[in-house]
C-alpha cells in the first residue's frame, strides 16, 4: 500500500484559500498553508496598439493585460511554443493594469503566450507577424543626388525583399503636379522585384518606395526632369567616382546640332578624351562620357559654332570613395559610455566631406559624432562619439555622400551593469551538494540586446555550462557540480 496521496480541489471563489490537512483528528505539520485562487477567464487582452502600425525588428510594441476580479498570481508573457521568435518584454503593472512593452528580434509569423497561474488568459495567444524593412536591398537605384533623370528614359532598379519577413512592396511616383502613381513591378528571383520606370512628364518627380507602408528610402528621392528639346549641357549632379565611367548629356540635338564639340582638362591640365553617342531611348539626347584617371576637378566646355552652348562651361568633381583608408573598429556590441574612436586616411579620395551619422532603428538619438581633421596631416580625419543609453543604430560612414565601406554597420549598445544575475541555489550561501545542480538566472532586459556568456571553472579547468535562451530577454545558465571542488 502506498503512503502517498494526491490531493485535489477546486477553488470556488477568487482570492486566498488557506488549507488544512489532517490524518485523522490530528492536523498534519506545515499545514495550514495559503493558497491564491485566480480566474484566468477574467483578464482580457488589449492588442488594439498593436494594430496601428505594421511590427518591425527592433521596434518596441505595447498591448495590456486587465485583471480586475481574476485575483492574484503571477502574469506571464512568454514566446509561443512553436516559434522560434525572440524578444525582449518588460511589463510594469499598475493595480489591475498591465501594461506589456515586446520588442521583437526576428522576422515571421510569431505568437505570444499571456496566462495567468498557468492558464491561458482570453484572448491568448496573441498572433501577428514581424518584419524587417533595413533586410530590403535596392539594387541600381541610383542616389537622387547624382542623377539626372532624363524624359522617355527608364530608370531600372530592383528590391530585395526575401529577409524581410512577411509583406509586400510598393512603388509610388508623386508626379510634378503632385498627383501620385503606383508602379507595377515584375517578379523576378523568389522575393525580388524589378522596377522599370520612364518619366513622361516634365518637373520634378518624387520616388516613394515602401515595405509594409514603411519607407526604405533614408532620405527623400526627388529629381527634376529636364526639357530634352533645349540645346545644352547637363552637368551631373553632385560628385562623380573615380571607379565609374563620367558622363553627362547635350539635349536639343537635331541635325544643326548634333556636330557640337567638347573639350575639356583634368585637374593636371592634361586634356580629356570624350566620346558622345546618340541616347537609345531619346534621339535629341546625346550621351558624353569620359574616363577620368585622376580625382579633382575637370573643367568642361561643349561648343557649337565656336561658342559654348547653354550650361557650358562646367566643373566636374571627381572623388575616389575606395581610396578611403579606416583605422581602428567599432565594436558590435559597444558598452554605454565607452568612447568609441576610428580615423580615416582621405589623402588619396580628392574632394569631398566626410559624415557620420548614427540612425536609430526608432525614434530619435541625441548623439553627434566629433569629426576632427587632423592639424598635422591632411585628409586624416578623427571621428569619435559614445552613447549614454541603451540602443540599437546603424553607423555610416560617407565621403561626399558615398558610402565608405564597412559601413553600414550594426550597432547594439549594452549596459552590463543593468544586467540582474540571481542564484536561488545560493541564496541562503556559497555551498551546494556534490552531483546537484546549480542555475543562475539572467536578466538582461535592460542591459540591451545581446547573448550572456557564462563561464565556469574548477581548478582552472573549463566545465560545461547549459545556457538556456528563454527568449523573453531572460537566460538560465545551468551547471552541475560533479566533484567536490571549489568552483569559480
Amino acid at each position: 500500500m502506498s503512503n502517498k496521496y494526491n490531493l485535489n480541489f477546486i477553488g470556488k471563489s477568487i482570492g486566498e484559500a488557506s488549507v488544512i490537512i489532517k490524518w485523522g483528528e490530528y492536523q498534519i505539520s506545515k499545514t495550514p498553508f495559503t493558497i491564491s485562487v485566480c480566474d484566468a477567464e477574467a483578464c482580457t487582452v488589449d492588442a488594439s496598439e498593436m494594430t496601428k502600425n505594421p511590427l518591425q525588428v527592433g521596434v518596441p510594441f505595447t498591448f495590456k493585460v486587465h485583471s480586475t476580479g481574476a485575483g492574484k498570481a503571477d502574469l506571464s508573457i512568454k514566446p509561443g511554443d512553436t516559434s522560434d521568435s525572440r524578444y525582449t518584454i518588460i511589463t510594469t503593472s499598475d493595480n489591475d493594469v498591465h501594461t506589456v512593452a515586446c520588442t521583437p528580434w526576428t522576422v515571421g509569423e510569431q505568437s505570444l503566450s499571456v496566462t495567468r497561474g498557468g492558464e491561458h488568459v482570453k484572448g491568448s495567444p496573441l498572433s501577428f507577424s514581424v518584419c524587417d524593412p533595413r533586410q530590403c536591398k535596392i539594387t541600381d537605384l541610383p542616389d537622387a543626388d547624382h542623377c539626372v533623370p532624363l524624359l522617355g528614359v527608364p530608370i531600372e532598379f530592383s528590391i530585395d525583399y526575401h529577409l524581410a519577413g512577411p509583406g509586400e512592396v510598393s512603388f509610388v511616383v508623386r508626379l510634378p503636379d503632385g498627383s501620385e502613381e503606383e508602379q507595377e513591378g515584375e517578379e523576378g528571383e523568389e522575393g525580388v522585384v524589378v522596377y522599370s520606370y520612364a518619366p513622361e512628364e516634365l518637373g520634378s518627380l518624387e520616388f516613394l518606395l515602401e515595405f509594409n507602408g514603411i519607407s526604405l528610402l533614408r532620405n527623400k528621392w526627388i529629381c527634376e526632369v529636364p526639357d530634352p528639346s533645349i540645346f545644352r549641357a547637363i552637368a551631373p549632379k553632385g560628385m562623380c567616382r573615380l571607379d565609374e565611367p563620367v558622363q553627362f548629356y547635350v539635349t536639343g540635338i537635331t541635325k544643326q546640332t548634333e556636330d557640337f564639340i567638347v573639350t575639356g582638362t583634368d585637374p593636371n591640365s592634361v586634356e580629356i578624351e570624350a566620346t558622345k553617342e546618340q541616347h537609345i531611348h531619346n534621339s535629341s539626347i546625346s550621351v558624353v562620357q569620359f574616363t577620368a584617371t585622376v580625382v579633382g576637378e575637370y573643367s568642361i566646355q561643349v561648343k557649337h559654332d565656336s561658342s559654348d552652348i547653354d550650361g557650358s562651361p562646367f566643373i566636374i568633381c571627381v572623388t575616389n570613395p575606395a581610396g578611403a583608408r579606416i583605422t581602428g573598429s567599432i565594436p558590435d556590441n559597444p558598452k554605454v559610455g565607452e568612447k568609441l574612436s576610428l580615423s580615416i586616411d582621405a589623402s588619396k579620395c580628392g574632394p569631398g566631406d566626410i559624415s557620420c551619422d548614427l540612425i536609430p532603428l526608432y525614434g530619435e538619438i541625441d548623439i553627434e559624432p566629433q569629426i576632427l581633421s587632423s592639424p598635422d596631416e591632411d585628409e586624416l580625419y578623427e571621428i569619435s562619439f559614445s552613447s549614454q543609453v541603451v540602443l540599437n543604430c546603424f553607423l555610416e560612414l560617407r565621403l561626399a555622400g558615398y558610402l565608405l565601406q564597412p559601413s553600414p554597420q550594426y550597432l547594439s549598445f549594452v549596459d552590463p551593469s543593468k544586467v540582474l544575475v540571481n542564484s536561488k541555489e545560493l541564496e541562503s550561501g556559497d555551498m551546494i551538494n556534490q552531483g546537484d545542480p546549480l542555475s543562475i538566472e539572467i536578466d538582461g532586459r535592460e542591459g540591451g540586446c545581446g547573448t550572456p556568456e557564462a563561464k565556469v571553472s574548477m581548478g582552472g579547468a573549463p566545465v560545461d555550462v547549459d545556457l538556456v535562451d528563454n527568449r523573453d530577454g531572460t537566460f538560465l545558465a545551468r551547471v552541475i557540480a560533479l566533484e567536490a571542488a571549489d568552483y569559480n
